[in-house]
């Protein structure tokens, strides 16, 4: 084969190898039409509730005792608390009102008046004062 007739054919093969590659890969792009589409993974995507909240502490508890209970944010946003007492009267909170990022915990020292006593929590921030914990000490 002369020289003068390889540069005749090679931009022609070329060409045509290039337009196959070119098809081939469109056309594996598109995929069959029984294939859905799926979305793209991320480590990040929010799993749980945007509001929530976790109470630990001690089941039980004298009168006069002072106690620690301790609330951890367990959802996926900050969020403002409301703790309350009930029945109203049977403890004393040193803080009814504590704010809390997610993850964060905060601690709150309890004085029990009588027993059975429940600390309530409201979410006040974003959760539209509903309650989401509760703990009962005996």
């Amino acid at each position: 084969m002369s020289a003068s007739s390889f540069r005749r054919t090679t931009p022609g093969r070329v060409l045509a190898g290039l337009l196959l590659a070119v098809t081939g890969t469109s056309l594996a792009a598109c995929g069959s039409n029984s294939e859905e589409p799926t979305a793209p993974e991320s480590s990040e995507a929010p799993q749980g509730s945007p509001f929530a909240v976790k109470l630990d502490g001690p089941n039980t508890a004298g009168v006069g005792d002072e106690v620690t209970v301790t609330l951890t944010n367990v959802g996926r946003l900050p969020d403002a608390y409301q703790l309350l007492v009930e029945p109203l009267g049977a403890a004393k909170l040193d803080q009814p009102n504590v704010h809390a990022s997610p993850e964060e915990s905060v601690d709150v020292k309890v004085t029990i008046k009588q027993t059975p006593v429940s600390i309530v929590v409201k979410s006040v921030g974003g959760g539209g004062g509903e309650p989401i914990g509760q703990l009962t000490i005996n």
